[in-house]
């Protein structure tokens, strides 16, 4: 859950299925409700260039993500690159109207990466009693399915996904 190296993505061309290319596009979980819940608020605070959509419902490979990237964390993608966890949430934050602007931006501070990264952990590892949250919500990650992400235990009474490959 750390910023990941920037990706090449060609901003005149929309992964959203003919939309507009947007400036930014939030990658979320639409199975939970906590993390649909939050995509809202940022879809409200935002200004026009902040795309919010599930990542169950979108081009990941226009995106440049994988299903793994996405079940692990909120995903960012800028022209300028792939932002994930909590730095997603602070790319995302810095399209936003005030105060929510400058909240990003010092999220983004480097000195403050490493708070900001364990934040989002908390967060995601006990998004299931959050307010939206559903059983979907509940997901440990573990490195022992998916490769080096993957799921432990079910979710919403669902087997364990194979691993990818």
């Amino acid at each position: 859950m750390v910023f990941m190296s920037p990706t090449s993505v060609d901003p005149s061309v929309s992964p959203l299925r003919g939309q507009p290319s947007p400036t930014a596009v939030l990658v979320f979980d639409g199975d939970c409700g906590f993390c649909t819940w939050s995509a809202g608020l940022l879809r409200r605070w935002s200004r026009d260039g902040l795309t919010v959509v599930p990542w169950q419902r979108v081009d990941l490979a226009g995106l440049g993500l994988t299903a793994a990237e996405c079940a692990r964390a909120v995903q960012c993608v800028t022209p300028d690159g792939t932002y994930s966890g909590g730095q997603a949430v602070a790319r995302s934050l810095r399209g936003c109207r005030q105060p929510w602007r400058t909240a990003g931006a010092v999220l983004a501070l480097p000195a403050l990466r490493p708070v900001v990264e364990r934040g989002y952990a908390w967060v995601a590892d006990h998004r299931h009693r959050l307010p939206g949250s559903t059983p979907a919500c509940r997901m440990e990650l573990d490195d022992d399915a998916w490769g080096s992400v993957g799921i432990r235990g079910q979710r919403a009474g669902e087997p364990v996904p194979p691993p990818l490959g």
